[in-house]
């Protein structure tokens, strides 16, 4: 009952909290860098990440030291597949960049909370995304809404519900008088049903091929009132043809 107001709220929501952050990402470059930029003051940013700049520098020089270290001197392809090759120097080196990779962490970190929460601001109106982790998604109200959404709309569009509801829905309209071949089909149909409505043992039969009989005069009084239905039952249909049953 409360999957479209939820839908609702959290549409609103995500585009006014959308709204919200690229307001204020457009006025911080307009205001930190671009304006100052055009007019020569205030440059307080642009000063500063110039001031870090060996830091930066020392990053960068790092991570691609790195990158090359683990293409040409730590891996070797043997047979197709890469190996580790100089344990020895893989070992002093990572000893050796340990304060530089803390330092490279830090900034990792800060990006992937920076990432993360721009990707859930942006997708905040979609109930089909979690924005919790796989391990932790049924913890999100909406995603969870949502997978019950699924799952009654399954049952509810299920074929065997879908006949029934057809059938419901002739029985309020008048029939048709029958032409003469409907006329067999219903006076076979009504022996089925007779044979599975009767109480008497011995029309019953009591072996498993008299319970097999039912079942499938029962699966033929199915499909016959119920045309949807014999796409997914192909060999039950061709077996009550088999029988003398024409559809």
């Amino acid at each position: 009952m409360n999957f479209s107001a939820y839908q609702t709220a959290f549409t609103c929501l995500g585009l006014l909290i959308q709204q919200i952050i690229f307001f204020l990402g457009t006025m911080a470059l307009a205001f930190l860098v671009f304006m100052p930029i055009l007019h020569g003051s205030n440059l307080l940013l642009l000063q500063s990440l110039a001031s870090l700049w060996p830091f930066w520098l020392t990053l960068a020089l790092a991570i691609a030291l790195q990158i090359m270290a683990a293409h040409w001197v730590f891996l070797k392809t043997h047979r197709g597949w890469p190996e580790l090759t100089n344990r020895c120097a893989l070992y002093a080196a990572t000893f050796l960049l340990f304060p530089i990779n803390v330092l490279v962490g830090i900034m990792v970190a800060i990006w992937r909370v920076v990432l993360s929460a721009f990707y859930n601001a942006v997708h905040l109106g979609q109930m089909d995304l979690s924005l919790l982790p796989p391990r932790a998604a049924t913890l999100d109200p909406g995603y969870r809404t949502y997978c019950n959404f699924l799952k009654i709309e399954v049952n509810q569009s299920h074929p065997a519900m879908i006949a029934f509801c057809t059938l419901l829905l002739r029985t309020q309209k008048p029939q048709p008088h029958p032409a003469p071949q409907d006329g067999l089909r219903l006076r076979v149909e009504e022996e089925g049903m007779q044979l599975l409505q009767t109480n008497d043992p011995v029309a019953k039969g009591t072996g498993p091929r008299a319970r097999r009989g039912r079942a499938r005069w029962g699966l033929t009084y199915t499909l016959l009132h119920n045309p949807a239905l014999q796409t997914f039952r192909k060999r039950a249909l061709s077996g009550a043809r088999a029988n003398g049953t024409q559809p």
